[in-house]
């Protein structure tokens, strides 16, 4: 079965982008970790990046231009990337998702002959769609550079679109359906929208603690508790309660 390519997720996702929750290059990038950690995990194949990352990445390098004072730190150009370049160059991150999409555009005209595609290499070789949602959980920050929710969302369509695409199943993409009707349970206020947008609602103080909020539910779906039940830090409230009256 002929491999997908970067470039053909992009033209999917800039047709229709409510797969990604918000349009930005971030979830543009959690949207193709998802689907290449899919076709790893079930060995049907390698997400090609047309560009390779890390051509792309010096070609991004060689237009950002340091001050004396950054170019002598060791961290500086440690924050350099086509995602954050885009979002550099634009007025916000909807726009920064264009100037991603033309930036990998231009530097394949600039390249030509020169560019070699490489296959995309996602974070683990045999990553279930539950092992991705539990590795974003632990470090948010450091696959994404924010705990947004919008980001898991992408993470997730991506892994079943890949799935969708090659005719697999998996047991994790069937339950993971059954979380959208389990949080609009949960919380009535949501329902008939996208489950990221009830999680993004509750975090609207912290945005960055959207993951976090996600997380904390999914875990309890996954265990089977029934959609009205305590969060874990609730339970723990009540439970310490009643230790506490019996001793009395």
């Amino acid at each position: 079965m002929a491999a997908h390519t970067v470039d053909s997720v992009c033209a999917r996702l800039r047709a229709q982008p409510g797969a990604l929750g918000a349009r930005s290059p971030l979830t543009l990038n959690a949207y193709i970790e998802g689907y290449a950690a899919a076709l790893a995990h079930h060995r049907v194949g390698e997400l090609v990046d047309e560009l390779g990352h890390e051509a792309f990445r010096a070609w991004i390098d060689a237009r950002v231009v340091m001050a004396d004072q950054h170019a002598s730190s060791l961290n500086a150009r440690s924050v350099v990337c086509p995602e954050t370049f885009a979002l550099l160059l634009s007025e916000d991150e909807h726009a920064a998702f264009e100037t991603f999409i033309e930036l990998r555009l231009a530097c394949r005209r600039e390249l030509g002959a020169a560019a070699r595609a490489m296959p995309h290499q996602p974070w683990s070789e045999d990553a279930s769609l539950f092992d991705m949602i539990r590795l974003v959980r632990a470090r948010p920050g450091m696959y994404f550079g924010n705990g947004r929710v919008e980001n898991a969302w992408s993470l997730v369509n991506g892994y079943l679109a890949a799935e969708a695409d090659h005719g697999l199943a998996s047991l994790q993409a069937a339950r993971m359906r059954d979380f959208q009707p389990w949080v609009e349970q949960r919380y009535p206020f949501a329902r008939g929208q996208p489950w990221f947008r009830a999680f993004r609602f509750v975090a609207a103080l912290r945005p960055d603690e959207g993951i976090a909020a996600f997380s904390q539910d999914f875990e309890l779906f996954v265990s089977g508790a029934p959609p009205d039940a305590p969060d874990p830090m609730t339970a723990t409230l009540i439970a310490n309660i009643v230790r506490h009256a019996n001793r009395e």
